[in-house]
């Protein structure tokens, strides 16, 4: 049988770096996680889903109320 391939939006992949999200990811990245190890799916992102991560984590960074949490 061939695995089932997936495209991962942003969303899906900004809980593994850390950021939180609205709705049930964490849930559903743990059940793709168990059918990849079994090799029922295929997983990708694209080269722009590392940008728009980089992006979000870089505004993050520049939050002035990250930064004052950082530095207490």
């Amino acid at each position: 049988m061939k695995a089932l391939k997936i495209l991962l939006d942003t969303s899906f992949l900004l809980p593994i770096v850390g950021v939180k999200v609205e709705g049930d990811v964490d849930d559903l990245l743990k059940r793709l996680w168990v059918k990849f190890r079994n090799r029922e799916v295929e997983i990708y992102y694209t080269e722009l889903n590392l940008l728009e991560i980089s992006w979000i984590l870089s505004r993050r960074a520049y939050d002035p109320r990250i930064q004052q949490y950082l530095r207490q």
